[in-house]
Order: C-alpha cells, then structure tokens, then sequence
C-alpha cells in the first residue's frame, strides 16, 4: 500500500514540473504520503483520537521515523543502514492509511465499551431519542420527560419537587445540581433498550441510574420511588457535597430510598429509618460480620457494595447523627477525626465499633420483621398512612430523629 501512495505522490509532483524525487529521496516520498493523508482525513483523524486514552504508537513510530531519516540524511550522525527507519516509515503510512479507512471502531457500537457512566453519552449526545418520551412536564427542580402520563409518572413528578424541599430543610443545604433531567420509560424492557440504543451502556442498573456528565435520571414506571428518591440525591450529593468521602457517593443516597409518608394537604410528610428487605436479602448471613472501618474508611479503595454502605448510614441516623455528618462533609470539617463518621459519632472508631456490632445484632434478631416492609410509599392522606401502618406493622419510632 506505501508503494501505491509513493508511486500517487511521484506523479504528482511530475505534474507540477517540480523535480522528481530521486531513489535515495524514496523515504521522502513516503513521509509527504503520511502527511496528505493526515491533512485530507484529519476529522477521521480526530474521532480515532477521541477513542484514545493513551499517545497511539504509530504517531510515536512516526515521529521516531521522520526524525532519525532527516538526522541521517544531514550526517549528523552515523546510521549503518536506513532499511529501520524506511520500515519505520512504511508501517507508519499503513497504520495511517487503515485509520483514515474509517477504522476507528466508532461505527460499530457492538464492538465499543463503555467505560464509565460519565462517559456513557459522549456517542449518543446528537441523537434526538427525546422524540421517544413526547410527554413533557417541568418542575421547579426537575425536567420530566415521559413515554406516557400514567399515574405513577404524575406520583413520582407530585413528589419530586416536595422532596427536594425536605432534604434542604432537614438535612443539608441543596442550591445546585438543577435542573435535574429525567426520563421515565413506560416499562423495565424499554428502560434496558434506552439504556442499551441511546446510552450505550451494556449493564445497566436494574432499577434506575443517573449519568453525572449530563445530569440525566433514567428509570422506569414500576420501577417505585424508592428508585427515584435515590438517583435524585446523586446530582445533590455530587453538586452540594463536594468534600464528601467516597463511600458516601452511594451510601447517602440509599439511605432516601426508603421511606414512608402521606400529604396533608398540599404538604408532603416523610417517615426515615427502615430497613431495604432487599438489601438485607443480598447481605445475608454476611450482616453481623460487616466491618464498620472498612466500609467508610476514607483511604484506599472504597466499598463497593451499596448495601453494606447504606447499612452505615443507616447506623448515623440511628445513632441521630446522620445530619450532623452531612452538615460536617458540607463544612469540610472533621473536628481534628481521622474521618468525618468518627467526627459525626463524636468517638474514635475503637469505641464506635461495639456500638456498631450491637446495631447489627439488633438487626438480625428482628430480620423477620424488617424482611416483609413494603416499598416506599405515600398515601393520599393521613387516615390512609395510618391504616397502612397498622396492615403493615410499621414501627414509626424513628420518625423525626434529625438532631
């Protein structure tokens, strides 16, 4: 392929009535080849760039090539043989020539990885999937986008706007992040297409999930508003909580996956503190076991599983401190503590630990009980939520333990 471009650039410049390249001028001819096609294919060019995490070797090849050629050819230093650096060259133009083929791997979504949920919509950005979800409703501090206008969707947007409010006034202060994207599918198979055609992310959330780069919820109706709660706080813990320590990321957030409550009017009322049956199911045996240390250190690799982190928010808002710690990440300050859950605590981790095991023992002895807790829900009205309570065996004992 390099004697096909060199033979195209030898005639070129036969046609302009410049001299014609010697055979000792051969590795001129093929450098002049590079730079044509790197001229004529430069957005090709740059969209292989954009796939690229790292310097690609050929420009490095490339480099290396055209420099030792012309450090050769003005003697300035000793080269036995030029046959390495032609073949430098040669590899050079190829590798050129097959990228500017179209060979960048952008035009095969099958064959591309996704590797973060920050960088999930850079391919999809242009693509007006928008027309999909043709019911549209803003809010004060959402932007709803639709597939249909069932009830559920006009639940979730009713509370939307009133639970932000409650987690400005009674946990931390929540000005930025706004306004919130959301994209609700009519149902689980049309989220997973969303997620799989639109976003390109290939394992997404069973529930829901929020991309940071682009402030952009996606869930689904049945999805409940334990899910919906959740990915909300994400642009609020990201946005609002910039000191936070990273088990914090996910550990704040499902601790409002939970929750209780009715309208009193116009008015939302929220109940905290219960347990995730579903959570509890995936910790298992593991729960009395589960170290406190290592699930919110703030040094090394964090805890990767949401279930135990909320287990430790969970500790805070039993112990009253769970707004303490928030409001403390907001200050950035941990009061001379190794890490801000010890500042929240107000004790060293060596005498938080015990406490820590009683809470989990306390929890296995009523797994039963905290197994068969119905999803988070808010009824129309108080009469309604204190039926529900009463059906359900709710204990309501941690209502109101914000300190």
């Amino acid at each position: 392929m390099s004697h096909i471009e060199a033979s195209a650039i030898t005639n070129s410049l036969a046609g302009s009535g410049l001299p014609l390249p010697t055979q000792a001028d051969s590795d001129i001819v093929i450098v002049i080849a590079i730079v044509r096609q790197l001229c004529c294919n430069r957005d090709k060019i740059a969209e292989l760039m954009r796939y690229s995490q790292v310097v690609p070797v050929w420009l490095l090849c490339l480099a290396a090539g055209v420099t030792a050629l012309f450090v050769h050819r003005s003697h300035r230093l000793s080269i036995g043989s030029a046959a390495p650096i032609r073949l430098w060259l040669r590899i050079a133009l190829m590798m050129t020539l097959t990228a500017c083929c179209g060979c960048t791997g952008s035009h095969n979504p099958a064959s591309q990885t996704v590797r973060s949920q920050d960088t999930a919509f850079q391919n999809a950005g242009s693509e007006n999937f928008e027309a999909r979800f043709p019911f549209h409703q803003q809010t004060t501090y959402f932007d709803f986008r639709l597939q249909s206008e069932s009830p559920k969707n006009a639940r979730t947007i009713r509370l939307s706007d009133n639970f932000v409010d409650i987690v400005k006034r009674d946990f931390f202060n929540a000005d930025r992040g706004y306004p919130i994207r959301v994209f609700i599918c009519q149902d689980e198979g049309k989220f997973v297409r969303f997620m799989h055609r639109d976003l390109e992310i290939q394992d997404p959330s069973d529930f829901g999930i929020y991309l940071f780069s682009k402030k952009l919820l996606a869930t689904y109706e049945d999805s409940g508003l334990g899910t919906f709660a959740h990915e909300a706080l994400h642009p609020l813990v990201e946005e609002n909580l910039p000191q936070r320590p990273a088990w914090a990321v996910e550990g704040v957030p499902t601790f409002f996956e939970k929750f209780y409550g009715y309208w009193n009017g116009g008015q939302l009322v929220l109940y905290w503190g219960f347990q995730n049956p579903w959570r509890m199911r995936e910790l298992g045996p593991e729960l009395t076991q589960l170290d406190l240390k290592r699930i919110v250190s703030e040094n090394g690799r964090p805890e990767q599983s949401e279930s135990k982190l909320r287990m430790a928010a969970m500790f805070l808002w039993e112990q009253g401190k769970l707004r303490r710690f928030l409001r403390l990440v907001a200050a950035n300050n941990r009061l001379g503590y190794a890490t801000y859950f010890e500042a929240a605590m107000g004790m060293s981790m060596g005498k938080i630990t015990p406490i820590w095991q009683s809470y989990l023992e306390n929890i296995e002895r009523n797994r039963a009980e905290m197994l068969s807790l119905p999803p988070s829900t808010v009824l129309r009205n108080e009469a309604e939520f204190q039926a529900f309570v009463k059906t359900h065996s709710i204990s309501l004992k941690q209502i109101k333990q914000i300190n």
